[in-house]
């Protein structure tokens, strides 16, 4: 997750987890790579929501998350052993805490599982491996 001007709205609290700014555009940075020794295509799929503090999570944000984008798409095929990065612009309209859950599916008949495709939130900086990942963001009206 970054900011794409520069001005902080985005802090880094822990592994996979960031305060930001309310009505502060940011984006969400999901980098997939490819290990295997073949191209592979893929469905890349970001599913945000808002975790209400009770163990319930809302799917449904349109009254609290701007999204300039779409969070659910087909990738490129992506070549061999390299990788593609996706952009998601989001901007929050409401203080609380979001998880956005990424993965990727195959879009054809693969016969081997994609172990090798690991999609990872950036700040620029930052790193994680993982195949499904989990960023948490805790939406603040001031940093």
């Amino acid at each position: 997750m970054e900011n794409p001007e520069e001005g902080g709205a985005v802090e880094k609290i822990g592994s996979g987890k960031y305060r930001v700014r309310e009505l502060e555009m940011v984006q969400i940075i999901v980098r997939i790579r490819n290990r295997k020794a073949r191209d592979v295509k893929l469905f890349l799929r970001i599913q945000p929501m808002f975790d209400h503090g009770n163990g319930k999570a809302d799917c449904h944000l349109k009254e609290v998350l701007a999204v300039n984008g779409q969070p659910q798409t087909i990738l490129p095929k992506i070549k061999e052993r390299s990788e593609y990065v996706h952009c998601l612009p989001v901007c929050f309209l409401a203080g609380g805490h979001f998880t956005f859950a990424c993965h990727a599916e195959r879009t054809e008949d693969q016969d081997e599982a994609l172990a090798a495709v690991e999609s990872v939130p950036s700040t620029g900086s930052g790193s994680g491996i993982f195949q499904g990942s989990t960023v948490h963001v805790e939406v603040t009206t001031q940093l």
